[in-house]
């Protein structure tokens, strides 16, 4: 996929991170986290906690998901998509008021983003802040 491609560059030195990405693109989550989790023992870098937390996300774990995420965002605050993908993560898990503030940073970096803006709005109306939304 081409934007793992991105995420990585050609040719990673790092060979978990080649069987990760495969695992990833064949639907095999379970064999991509763990696959990353062994490449983030050779080199933290917040592109695979990225794909690691992807994977978590589509294997229906939301915390481990938004533990990997949180480490992007720390990593990489400017790093918008980091964010939107935090955010989501943080709602499966109902923390809507955490989830609340990466939208307040991604549509303040992005006001264009309408998916921010949309997932803003869904948390404050699960917060009950109905006239804020």
């Amino acid at each position: 996929m081409a934007l793992f491609d991105n995420l990585f560059g050609q040719g990673d030195q790092n060979p978990w991170i080649e069987k990760g990405k495969n695992h990833f693109i064949q639907g095999r989550y379970e064999e991509a986290a763990r696959d990353l989790g062994k490449a983030l023992e050779i080199s933290d870098d917040t592109a695979t906690h990225y794909m690691r937390g992807e994977a978590f996300f589509y294997l229906g774990e939301p915390l481990q998901a938004a533990r990997e995420f949180r480490i992007c965002v720390e990593k990489k605050p400017e790093d918008i998509a980091g964010w939107e993908s935090f955010g989501e993560a943080l709602m499966r898990t109902g923390s809507y008021t955490e989830a609340l503030k990466c939208y307040d940073i991604v549509t303040t970096h992005r006001p264009e983003a309408q998916n921010g803006w949309l997932r803003k709005t869904a948390c404050l109306e699960r917060l009950a802040r109905y006239t804020d939304a």
